[in-house]
């Protein structure tokens, strides 16, 4: 009794809808077992409605098992949807032992991915609409719909003029000043990375927690976004087929834009596993990842939820380590971030790319996990327990750094977060062209955080304790005032020596001693980043990564240059997103 694709048992066409009207392994199970019985099964397609749709939220349509639904061709039926491990006793039950003239004509069988799929339909642009903005209503002064405010953006672009002005024409003491502002900017950004070069200690295995028995491990729900990405599809759905976690407590939701055909024919195509689901987020602006995962969790039904982007490769027992983590950890461990480490480093921009993550992820953030401060999360591989992200609202779609927002969230809310010993490797851009609007993205994102988090200093002390506070602090600054100063520092002193702008004499032993003191802090600020990413490379395996650490100037400048790129986003559009361009490669073997 196996329906034939685009139809179901009891005839009814179903081909309005797609990919969706041809059969999957799990449909071809279901609809044997109903042939044993007698019972109807259907390929119910998406576009199915609930008769009624009072009281369906987005927690039930993930949920449950059976709705009175209206197909395409106005026949109304009851669908159930068994658990799997439970259809066998479910259908031995409503066949009532009295054969196949016993089953009702208004009930029918199809599985639980396809009524999950229908009832996500019947309530999306309703979800989508809650959930873009529940972050603003139920906390406007964690969120960044407002931020930077018209004010700011105004006085920060009557700034940028005067200073230019200023470098040209102004008096002879500005770039004295700016040199002595960026020394200033330097010592806070060396003080920083000394602690962590003098303290690193990358995590290692030993401090992995036991793995947890199979009948312990949680549901997992793991959302990947894709747009525009249908190239990166296979070597996605094979890297995410590796993933050793239990089939039946595991879910993926691949989330796709509205308007992206290409790419969501790609995820018909190649994501044929019954645990994993294709959700369209329906159009809204503004269009970005932290809108659709916010729209992704509210269909989640793990306990864990993990992100993971399109170029993205984890250890397949990545899942099973964060489960462990998380599960251990206690109730205030509530995110683990797996290191990320870049493959594909042929050219300059890729190996200085490279260094970059690892002195991030071997470097600061372990030390950062230590000290009990806010983590700057990854965009991808964090591994989040689904109930601290509803008591702090999920992400914020209006935050193009999402990820860094979200871990000093968690940290206001009461949760503490952990580094993970295991590992991600992707691909960084390979051209400059692609690795500046991902750059700017970053930096433009943190810009946010840092105004959105400084609204109400005092709770933020209050909230993470003035440690954590000022670590977050020390952080964003690092983040956004070194790249932006650094350039101006530069530039002034070449205006000096080449007597264009002379700095003028501040009177002998004074300027000596703001002289020397910048020098110092440029000094143990380049030293401590170099220790920091030789450290780093080291502990990753990759020695042969050691003789570009010296090129890590020409990193920082370019860094600048996403810098002040950033700050004009600001002023002129806060929430693009500016998108990543990624190029597929092969698919790996198992």
């Amino acid at each position: 009794m196996v329906p034939p694709a685009g139809g179901c048992a009891n005839g009814a066409r179903v081909g309005t809808d797609g990919p969706d009207s041809v059969p999957r392994s799990d449909d071809l199970a279901y609809a044997a077992a109903c042939a044993e019985v007698g019972a109807r099964f259907i390929l119910l397609p998406a576009s199915a409605e609930p008769v009624s749709r009072d009281g369906l939220t987005a927690h039930a349509a993930a949920r449950v098992g059976a709705a009175r639904l209206r197909l395409p061709d106005g026949a109304v039926l009851t669908v159930l949807a068994p658990p799997p491990t439970q259809l066998a006793r479910h259908l031995d039950d409503l066949a009532g032992g009295e054969g196949r003239n016993g089953w009702p004509d208004a009930l029918a069988v199809t599985t639980p991915r396809r009524l999950r799929t229908a009832l996500r339909a019947a309530v999306a642009v309703r979800t989508e609409a809650r959930v873009r903005g529940i972050l603003a209503r139920e906390e406007p002064q964690l969120s960044a719909s407002t931020a930077p405010s018209i004010a700011f953006r105004t006085a920060l672009s009557i700034g940028i003029l005067a200073l230019a002005y200023g470098l040209v024409s102004g008096p002879s003491v500005l770039p004295w000043a700016i040199f002595v502002t960026s020394a200033l900017v330097f010592h806070v950004t060396a003080g920083l990375r000394l602690m962590v070069a003098v303290n690193m200690r990358p995590v290692a295995a030993p401090e992995a927690a036991p793995p947890l028995p199979p009948a312990a491990l949680p549901f997992y729900t793991v959302m990947v976004c894709l747009y525009r990405e249908a190239g990166m599809v296979p070597t996605l759905a094979a890297a995410l087929d590796r993933l050793a976690y239990p089939r039946d407590r595991l879910e993926v939701l691949v989330l796709l834009e509205a308007d992206d055909a290409e790419t969501r024919a790609a995820a018909e195509a190649g994501f044929t596993a019954p645990h994993v689901d294709i959700l369209v987020v329906p159009p809204g602006r503004p269009r970005t990842k932290p809108r659709a995962l916010a729209y992704g969790l509210a269909f989640a039904r793990g306990d864990l939820v993990a992100v993971f982007d399109a170029e993205d490769r984890p250890a397949p027992d990545q899942l099973l380590k964060a489960a462990a983590h998380l599960v251990g950890g206690g109730p205030s461990v509530a995110c683990v971030q797996g290191e990320l480490r870049i493959d594909g480093d042929d050219r300059l921009i890729q190996k200085l790319f490279a260094i970059d993550y690892a002195a991030l992820f071997s470097g600061m953030l372990p030390w950062l996990a230590r000290q009990g401060a806010p983590l700057p999360l990854g965009g991808t591989s964090n591994h989040i327990k689904r109930k601290a992200l509803l008591v702090c609202r999920g992400w914020d779609p209006y935050n193009v750094t999402e990820d860094a927002d979200l871990g000093i969230r968690l940290q206001r809310f009461g949760f503490r977060s952990d580094v993970l010993a295991s590992h991600t490797r992707e691909e960084s851009p390979d051209r400059f062209a692609d690795w500046l609007p991902q750059r700017t993205r970053w930096l433009k994102g943190w810009m946010i955080t840092w105004l959105v988090h400084s609204r109400r200093p005092g709770d933020l002390v209050r909230e993470c304790g003035f440690k954590a506070a000022a670590l977050f602090h020390a952080t964003a600054f690092t983040q956004v005032m070194a790249p932006l100063v650094h350039p101006l520092g530069m530039v002034a002193y070449g205006l000096h020596l080449a007597g264009v702008k002379p700095v003028p004499d501040l009177g002998g032993a004074i300027g000596a001693v703001l002289l020397g003191l910048a020098g110092f802090a440029i000094l143990v600020g380049y030293g401590a980043a170099f220790v920091i990413a030789r450290r780093a490379v080291r502990a990753i395996g990759r020695p042969d990564l050691l003789p570009w650490t010296f090129a890590l100037p020409v990193q920082w400048m370019l860094v600048s240059i996403a810098a002040w790129k950033a700050l004009f986003e600001l002023i002129f559009k806060p929430h693009y997103w500016a998108k990543t361009t990624h190029r597929s490669r092969p698919v790996e073997k198992a």
